[in-house]
């Protein structure tokens, strides 16, 4: 699955909230739940895995597009790849584990740090 379009849409997402002002100073937190499908782009490169802050097995094997922290909503159509993080809930786990996958080496999905 292509997930270019439901970057777009996330980044479109963003601008709209911005325009109309819905999103003051530094808000920018969003996620995604993607389709069973879904899977990371090459261009997502920089890896790390953390536990879950809580138990989740009813997301065991799926994937989430989530902004990165100090990322803001109103910039992600400008580069989703920089802002986002794909972060995919590992199953098997108790508690889960998190990988997450991110362009930019030191991006972080907001909850993980």
């Amino acid at each position: 699955m292509n997930l270019d379009p439901i970057l777009s849409a996330i980044g479109e997402c963003g601008r709209h909230l911005a325009g109309i002002g819905a999103s003051e100073g530094a808000a920018g937190n969003i996620s995604v739940l993607l389709p069973a499908a879904a899977v990371a782009s090459q261009q997502l490169i920089d890896e790390s895995v953390a536990p879950t802050p809580i138990e989740c097995p009813n997301l065991a094997g799926r994937a989430i597009l989530v902004t990165g922290s100090g990322t803001r909503l109103r910039e992600i159509h400008l580069d989703p790849y920089a802002n986002l993080a794909y972060v995919e809930i590992l199953p098997g786990l108790t508690p889960a584990e998190i990988h997450a996958v991110c362009t930019e080496k030191g991006l972080q999905p907001t909850w993980f740090v």
